[in-house]
């Protein structure tokens, strides 16, 4: 198969999860998303006509101005001769393969060898609906008063008050490493204080001469 005839193949069965194709590049590839990635792949591998069953090069390419990390599979197959690249585009700032996984859960660290870092696409889903509002009100008044000549009476008084609240959601996380949270939960705070402080000084000065 020539790269055109393997992107249709792929295509017919992945439909949009097969965001783009380049035919024209130096080694033609097609462009996965993220969710994708595994099912594409092991299609690659598995079905009869590709028969993709050497990962003959892997990298990762960053794109700073696009702020993305693009991995790059070259994919080759000994029984048919043929080869076909493959890409798939992640965050940059926390580029974990892939976003879901082949159920369309989340997918996260779990799997060895990805340390514990967080999908921030599953970061974003479970805290959308958490709230919260904070505020401060602060200020300062002060007198003085000469009593007599040479002493000076000055008092100063300064005072804020503070308030927030917020309502957060904890959502299971077992598809990481280390898990946040085990168990589903809601939480609700609020606070609210005051804050004050008065000074008063006498001074007294005296010139001679």
């Amino acid at each position: 198969m020539n790269p055109v005839e393997v992107h249709q193949k792929v295509k017919e069965r992945f439909g949009e999860a097969i965001e783009s194709f380049n035919e024209k590049a130096l080694d033609p590839y097609v462009v996965v998303k993220p969710e994708a990635i595994v099912e594409v792949c092991r299609f690659l591998k598995e079905d009869s006509a590709l028969a993709f069953d050497c990962l003959s090069n892997m990298s990762g390419v960053d794109y700073l101005k696009e702020n993305k990390i693009q991995v790059v599979l070259h994919l080759y197959s000994y029984p048919h001769r043929h080869k076909i690249v493959v890409k798939v585009d992640v965050p940059r700032e926390n580029p974990i393969i892939p976003v879901y996984d082949i159920k369309g859960n989340f997918a996260g660290s779990a799997p060895k060898g990805l340390n514990n870092p967080r999908n921030p696409v599953s970061l974003m889903a479970n805290t959308i609906n958490d709230r919260g509002l904070a505020g401060r009100l602060f200020g300062n008044v002060y007198g003085e008063v000469d009593l007599i000549k040479g002493l000076t009476f000055r008092t100063s008084y300064g005072g804020e008050y503070y308030y927030g609240w917020s309502h957060t959601f904890n959502t299971p996380d077992f598809y990481n490493a280390e898990p946040q949270f085990t168990l589903p939960g809601y939480k609700e705070d609020s606070y609210n204080g005051t804050d004050w402080t008065w000074t008063n000084t006498f001074s007294y000065g005296l010139v001679k001469g």
